[in-house]
């Protein structure tokens, strides 16, 4: 549900611009295992997603400006976001941040 979250923040902030559906939803699933801390999935999907094309970083998707890492933690933590707070109730724009940092 949070690589959902990732892609409706992503085109609503960012922008669709020149990626797919699937490339951005590829980074969201990275993303929430990266929140979830799972080092398993996050090493078969470092070692997989290069040999299919999907992007590893949020710079291959066009996110490079601290506003944009900003924006997109703000409008995937609000309190009304259904998908992303029953996974992670109460998150905060911090934690997002955090996490989304990691994947620059």
């Amino acid at each position: 549900m949070a690589a959902h979250t990732f892609y409706n923040a992503y085109v609503k902030i960012i922008g669709p611009q020149r990626f797919t559906h699937g490339e951005i939803v590829a980074l969201g699933n990275l993303f929430q295992v990266t929140l979830e801390d799972n080092s398993a999935l996050i090493k078969e999907i470092r070692s997989y997603y290069p040999q299919v094309g999907l992007p590893l970083s949020l710079s291959a998707l066009g996110v490079t400006k601290e506003d944009q890492l900003n924006s997109l933690a703000e409008y995937m933590a609000q309190p009304d976001n259904v998908r992303m707070q029953l996974i992670f109730p109460g998150i905060s724009p911090a934690d997002i941040r955090q996490t989304l940092l990691k994947l620059i």
